[in-house]
């Protein structure tokens, strides 16, 4: 894995192989698979991050358990592309070759 300058990889995070997590990017309670990327200034934090999948910049990727049944974690596919300033919520399920 490839971790930028200030990247925050905190509890629970685990990164696989090739996989890059940009300057500054934040990352917690979560699996970021090989050869996803998460780009400089994104979060990520209770979600799945397939592989070859794109976060990019300034995105935010799931969210903390708010005590409801409706939270869940947030899972993307392999392959899909979630734009910059994007916000995906908890739960979420994205598939191959959708972009957010």
């Amino acid at each position: 894995a490839i971790i930028g300058k200030n990247a925050e990889v905190r509890q629970c995070a685990f990164i696989r192989g090739n996989a890059l997590v940009g300057e500054g990017a934040v990352v917690e309670d979560s699996i970021i698979m090989p050869g996803a990327v998460v780009e400089a200034g994104a979060r990520v934090e209770y979600a799945i991050i397939g592989e070859n999948a794109h976060v990019a910049a300034r995105a935010h990727v799931g969210a903390p358990p708010d005590g409801t049944d409706a939270w869940g974690v947030a899972t993307c596919g392999p392959n899909i592309e979630i734009r910059g300033s994007a916000s995906v919520p908890a739960g979420a399920m994205i598939y191959t070759g959708e972009e957010v």
